[in-house]
């Protein structure tokens, strides 16, 4: 089963603008757009930095005839990376490819025939696999990890966190700056949805890319996601309002 795909920029503003009761495209909307992109941006740096709630993703390759280095996907997180897998062009089947391979086996492998490719490493920002892939057998690279969180920008851009847990804590933030209140039921609920999300994050590690080669990070270093025994304490919570607890 695929990953839900990420929520846009503009689905996030409009989200933002219904849970406020604010007509996006009168008057009042019109000036407020900036104000809520600000805390919408805000409110998905809190999200990835504090909570850790960034989503899971994947990205395809197609592999090529004797080619064993391929760009890194702009739609995921290069830090954030956990398998590197190749497709079966018959069974379509995915296997598991292993990190860094000593210099002779990459050696090898770049020099010898076309087969499946059995590991990869990184260099400058590309992806390298051995051996040689043959394509007829071996069609494709997958890419699992987390989505990259940038600015949002453009109403095309892609949230990199859980679309839901933004809208309301964007909301959380817009409304006093727009003359309304945040009741105490609001703040327990997104609090609960986030510990919810938190709770299914995965904790197994990831691959961090740095320099000619990959190394597998701990889970308590929050790289590969969020553990069941985090500890949630009152900094969690928009600034200015009572403990939830």
């Amino acid at each position: 089963m695929s990953l839900p795909a990420p929520m846009t920029l503009a689905e996030v503003r409009d989200g933002v603008f219904t849970a406020c009761t604010i007509n996006m495209d009168g008057d009042r909307g019109a000036r407020a757009l900036k104000l809520v992109d600000r805390y919408i941006n805000r409110a998905q740096q809190e999200l990835s930095r504090k909570a850790w709630l960034r989503l899971r993703g994947s990205s395809d390759i197609t592999l090529e005839t004797d080619e064993t280095e391929y760009d890194f996907p702009d739609d995921m997180d290069s830090g954030r990376i956990m398998d590197i897998m190749v497709r079966s062009a018959t069974t379509l089947k995915w296997t598991r490819l292993h990190p860094d391979p000593s210099q002779p086996m990459r050696n090898a492998g770049i020099l010898g025939g076309a087969s499946r490719p059995l590991a990869y490493w990184f260099d400058e920002g590309a992806i390298h696999i051995t051996p040689k892939p043959d394509i007829l057998a071996w069609d494709r690279l997958q890419v699992r990890g987390f989505r990259p969180v940038y600015r949002l920008v453009n109403a095309e851009d892609l949230v990199g966190v859980d679309g839901e847990a933004l809208i309301q804590r964007a909301e959380i933030l817009v409304r006093p700056r727009m003359g309304k209140i945040v009741t105490p039921d609001m703040l327990q609920s997104h609090l609960a949805y986030v510990r919810d999300i938190a709770s299914d994050q995965s904790e197994g590690g990831s691959v961090m890319m740095g320099g000619d080669t990959s190394a597998k990070c701990n889970p308590e270093d929050h790289e590969g996601g969020l553990g069941g025994n985090y500890a949630w304490d009152e900094s969690w919570q928009p600034p200015g309002y009572p403990p939830l607890y």
